[in-house]
């Protein structure tokens, strides 16, 4: 069991949130009357304002059990130096001052304290999801990024290590747990496209390709004003036009950031195009379209399928399987065949909760 004690600062709330679902974590929050002291635990995280009035004591008390070849870990915040010092008097075998969740996610201890495979396959794969959203809200704030950012290497590393090892039905399992519909759908699609690539044997090159494409493929929605983006029912002409203008937006921008290579910048323009012309920004018909972008189209297609949208609900596995198919020709169909694999993955990552309700939808919601 992993003891995580925690209170309301911010650190300390977004340690309790990132760690939620974890199997074998247990959450005391200081200042909870009912809260006891722990007879043992395979590993201890603290996540707190250790200045605050009364916060060491009250940490002690319910630490007082732990065993000190037990590892215990200490996020506290970005306070000043002398939080090392406290953390310290509590026996911290490391202290976090920066980074959060996603840092504490890279650390050892959460490993041991989580029970079994499950668990540490788990931790692998939220790891991931920390560096992904962290690309995503650089991008959203405006920051330039390339296939060749320090961050988004990191990030395509952690997801390709995740999926590699623990393959997508991990990955389905946390990705329904993300809130921000944008994020979600981009780290599905991500998932979906690393694993249809693994199961396609792309080398090693041509997969971390995908993996930047997909990462990076709605990049230009950051210019889509939100009441387009967020909108609950059926756009306007209008606002379908400016939204089918990201695709554009998302390439001007990674070239004003310097990306060069041809293939990444392809996924984010043309991953709406389709093989028969009826595609967008610019029509292109399959001798025009990337082995590696019609790859980005068919997990998109099928990630907003299978996600619950404000204005259509998701479909199930099969019936969004059978979406693709009924495209015909607007695909690649050798691939959407050989995308199989991936689509019927696991029965596990259904019932996990995808889709969130199985009820038909319309393509034409879902291809926007």
């Amino acid at each position: 069991m992993l003891l995580v004690v925690h209170d309301q600062s911010p650190h300390g709330r977004e340690v309790r949130a990132g760690l939620a679902g974890f199997p074998g974590a247990s959450f005391q929050a200081l200042g909870d009357p009912a809260a006891r002291p722990i007879r043992s635990a395979k590993g201890w995280v603290v996540a707190a304002d250790l200045g605050r009035p009364g916060a060491i004591g009250a940490i002690m008390h319910l630490i007082q059990n732990r065993d000190r070849s037990e590892p215990l870990v200490v996020v506290a915040g970005d306070g000043g130096w002398h939080l090392e010092t406290l953390a310290a008097g509590l026996g911290a075998s490391r202290v976090i001052r920066r980074g959060g969740c996603g840092e504490l996610l890279r650390d050892d201890v959460l490993a041991v304290g989580l029970a079994g495979k499950s668990g540490r396959r788990r931790v692998a794969t939220r790891s991931a999801m920390e560096d992904v959203t962290g690309v995503l809200a650089r991008c959203a704030a405006g920051a330039e990024v390339t296939s060749r950012s320090g961050e988004v290497h990191e990030a395509v590393d952690a997801a390709l290590s995740a999926l590699s090892a623990n393959g997508i039905e991990d990955w389905l399992g946390v990705v329904r747990d993300v809130h921000d519909a944008t994020y979600r759908h981009v780290m599905l699609v991500l998932g979906l496209a690393v694993s249809f690539g693994i199961s396609m044997r792309l080398p090693a090159d041509l997969l971390r390709k995908l993996a930047v494409g997909s990462l990076l493929h709605d990049l230009g929605k950051a210019r889509i004003p939100l009441g387009i983006l967020d909108k609950p029912g059926p756009l306007t002409a209008v606002e379908r036009a400016a939204m089918q203008r990201h695709p554009m937006h998302g390439v001007e921008m990674l070239k004003a950031a310097g990306e060069r290579d041809a293939d990444i910048l392809d996924c984010v323009l043309s991953h709406h195009e389709l093989m028969d012309g009826s595609g967008y920004p610019n029509r292109l018909g399959a001798a025009s379209i990337r082995p590696l972008t019609r790859m980005v189209t068919i997990t998109d297609i099928y990630a907003a399928l299978i996600e619950a949208r404000a204005y259509k609900a998701p479909l199930d596995r099969a019936d969004a399987y059978g979406e693709l198919r009924a495209m015909g020709g607007r695909l690649d169909q050798g691939m959407v065949a050989s995308f199989r694999a991936v689509a019927f993955a696991s029965e596990e990552a259904v019932s996990a909760g995808w889709p969130l309700a199985a009820r038909p939808g319309t393509l034409a919601a879902a291809a926007s």
